[in-house]
């Protein structure tokens, strides 16, 4: 199966944020206060590790059968980005400076190879989110040169974006915040109480729609992401949900 990264290509004005800006522009004032830090949408740290349970369906939405289904990301490596452009390998052993900027290894399957992400969780609020700023091969890293946003989060009033997947095959598509307060939930395994779901509110669904596909992306922000769900001609085609995972602070 062809898995799909999709990131967001937005337009952004390059500058540098002034002391005149108004805090509700994400800027400061010389008596006021900057708009809070936010925390990614998909907790970044190394070794993080998220297991989803994945089902296929055929094109009458029949649950087909498929003999592995678990599904595996994993953040499996970071680096911090100094001046010159140059990714610097570290670990989250070596603590966390914040004004720093750290890129994170995205893999899938332990397949050596993925994008390279970063948070932006300063500034202007439709700004911030998850970027895509490269990929990776193995050790082999290539930094895009411009960074791309995936995930807007908190989205602020930004209402939709378009995407594309750069050396892709795919046609240009959109991502929008369906709602900021969706309900969702996930499995939990190796438990004690009666039930094996989790339900979560709270969450941000995020819909990505090309041609007669769409793809609704469920993430909270104590898990990252919860869940997919993709539909071909409104008919349900793959997903996945969460049902393990392991996050270090």
């Amino acid at each position: 199966m062809k898995r799909l990264f999709i990131p967001v290509v937005v337009s952004m004005v390059a500058g540098v944020l002034q002391c005149s800006l108004s805090p509700m522009e994400g800027g400061t004032t010389e008596t006021d206060h900057p708009i809070p830090t936010t925390a990614s949408i998909l907790p970044l740290q190394e070794g993080n590790r998220w297991v989803f349970r994945y089902t296929m369906f055929d094109s009458s939405g029949k649950q087909m059968p498929f003999p592995d289904r678990d599904l595996k990301l994993e953040i499996t490596g970071m680096y911090q980005l100094d001046h010159n452009r140059q990714l610097i390998p570290v670990s989250h052993h070596d603590g966390f400076d914040s004004s720093l900027q750290y890129v994170y290894r995205y893999e899938w399957e332990s397949l050596d190879s993925g994008y390279l992400v970063s948070h932006r969780g300063t500034g202007p609020v439709d700004l911030r989110g998850l970027y895509v700023v490269g990929s990776f091969v193995d050790t082999h890293t290539v930094l895009f040169d411009s960074a791309l946003l995936w995930y807007a989060y908190p989205v602020g009033e930004l209402l939709a974006w378009d995407i594309d997947l750069p050396g892709g095959d795919t046609v240009a598509s959109m991502m929008e915040c369906f709602t900021k307060t969706g309900t969702a939930w996930m499995y939990r395994q190796n438990t004690d109480v009666p039930s094996p779901l989790l339900f979560l509110d709270s969450c941000f669904i995020y819909l990505q729609t090309a041609g007669d596909d769409a793809w609704y992306h469920c993430f909270h922000s104590a898990h990252g992401k919860v869940s997919m769900r993709h539909y071909h001609n409104g008919v349900l085609r793959e997903s996945y949900v969460l049902v393990s995972e392991i996050l270090y602070p």
